[in-house]
């Protein structure tokens, strides 16, 4: 049900070498995650909505990740239940997830990096100096790579449930997979890897606690990632499949992208303050929601002269004015 050809590459010994019972116990639990995933990523974008400027500095990044994810999570659905009579759709489908996957790890990256710029910089750094940057390379590259696979997939509609599926017998090696989707995917997790290590030091030299907007969208993404990577090296170096049990891990990270960074954004102090402000009418530290963004920048004109201290700030600013 997903994407690459690893992936598949696991669906169809998992299929020849178990029970239909079995084989369909993976794919539905992939299913259910894929359809948590793509409600969390449309839940996100909706309180993005309620909360506008509110919402933070990393609201644009946020928000283009869960659409992406959104894309992702809708053509893993589409893929499990929509029936076709032409492999032409499965690839139009298939380039569809890829452009949803690849532009969520591509946008999870601009995330780290814009974090990453904050902490070295200052808050001088605003979003709009980036953005539209991000925008075009995240794009730009999922758009690519996207297009390079389309001819590439060997397609074909799955006899039982006339459903799109990968022609193994076609597949000579999984070359297309390792370049186009593992490499970058490798690299991705390596850079977030090493701006997570980066941030954490950062943080506790000054003896602050870990902010939770500033690590865990990268550290999601490691998460879902690692495991498929691991199994895609795993199976071109042994040419074997991992075991059971790896691959319904797999399945589940793999798809989860979007539920976790739902649970995230959900459980961060400033949208859950807002959320209930929203509800009740309450203000808090006798800020009202609607003088947000100006007590934001006297928040910010009022910073430390120190230079780290000035950056950790500016992140954490927006929401120490929304919390109790």
């Amino acid at each position: 049900m997903n994407i690459s050809y690893s992936q598949r590459y696991l669906e169809n010994t998992v299929a020849s070498n178990h029970s239909h019972d079995d084989f369909s116990t993976i794919i539905t639990t992939a299913m259910i995650v894929s359809i948590f995933s793509t409600i969390g990523s449309v839940l996100i974008l909706v309180i993005l909505a309620i909360m506008r400027k509110a919402a933070g500095p990393f609201a644009k990044l946020i928000a283009m990740i869960s659409l992406s994810d959104l894309i992702f999570g809708i053509g893993n659905i589409l893929e499990g239940f929509m029936k076709v009579s032409r492999e032409d759709e499965c690839r139009i489908l298939f380039a569809f997830e890829n452009l949803g996957f690849l532009s969520s790890v591509f946008w999870t990256n601009c995330f780290a990096h814009f974090v990453l710029r904050n902490l070295e910089d200052g808050p001088q750094d605003s979003i709009n100096r980036y953005f539209k940057r991000y925008v075009v390379t995240s794009f730009s590259l999922s758009i690519i790579l996207a297009a390079i696979m389309f001819p590439l997939q060997a397609v074909a509609i799955h006899e039982k449930t006339q459903t799109c599926w990968m022609d193994f017998a076609t597949v000579d090696d999984d070359w297309i997979d390792i370049i186009f989707m593992v490499l970058p995917c490798t690299i991705s997790i390596c850079y977030c890897s090493v701006v997570y290590v980066f941030i954490v030091r950062s943080i506790k030299k000054l003896g602050e606690g870990i902010h939770l907007e500033m690590v865990v969208y990268p550290s999601i993404l490691i998460l879902c990632l690692t495991p498929w990577i691991v199994a895609s090296f795993y199976m071109k170096i042994t040419q074997s499949k991992p075991s059971d049990f790896f691959v319904l891990l797999t399945y589940i990270f793999w798809n989860s992208q979007g539920l976790l960074n739902a649970i995230a954004y959900g459980l961060s102090p400033r949208t859950r303050a807002y959320l209930r402000s929203f509800c009740t009418g309450r203000t808090y530290s006798g800020i009202s929601l609607e003088n947000y963004e100006i007590g934001s920048r006297e928040s910010e004109n009022n910073l430390s002269v120190s230079s780290s201290t000035r950056n950790l700030s500016f992140i954490r600013a927006d929401s120490s004015l929304l919390s109790k």
